[in-house]
């Protein structure tokens, strides 16, 4: 979100406060490594992480440790946003390549409910 103007990439979705809001909400970017493991399985987390740059995959290993993956995400989407309810992941979550990433903290997106509801 860091770098990417929400009311250009979406002028039909957010307007501009809406946009400033959301870049308002975000922490700062990260970098990381390729195989860096971005969730994984079972952790509780405290903050849901957006992707700015690069490639991640959601997997899960079987009964003989083998990866299957289970989705690809690309820049702009959200790594974990089922966390904020779960407050864990059941699937790992890897960079597939060096990335960017950005964290939005569950109790922003809690508190967005009661700021903006239009939004949230």
């Amino acid at each position: 979100m860091q770098g990417l103007d929400l009311h250009r990439a979406y002028p039909q979705l957010f307007t501009r406060s809406e946009a400033d809001l959301v870049i308002s909400l975000q922490g700062a970017a990260a970098t990381v490594r390729p195989r860096h493991k971005l969730v994984q399985a079972g952790v509780p987390v405290t903050a849901c992480s957006y992707l700015l740059e690069g490639f991640a995959g959601r997997y899960r290993a079987d009964h003989q440790g083998r990866r299957q993956l289970l989705g690809l995400l690309i820049p702009g989407d959200f790594i974990d946003l089922p966390t904020w309810r779960l407050g864990h992941s059941d699937h790992e979550i890897v960079a597939l390549a060096p990335a960017r990433v950005c964290a939005l903290p569950h109790a922003a997106i809690s508190d967005l409910r009661q700021d903006a509801p239009d939004l949230y």
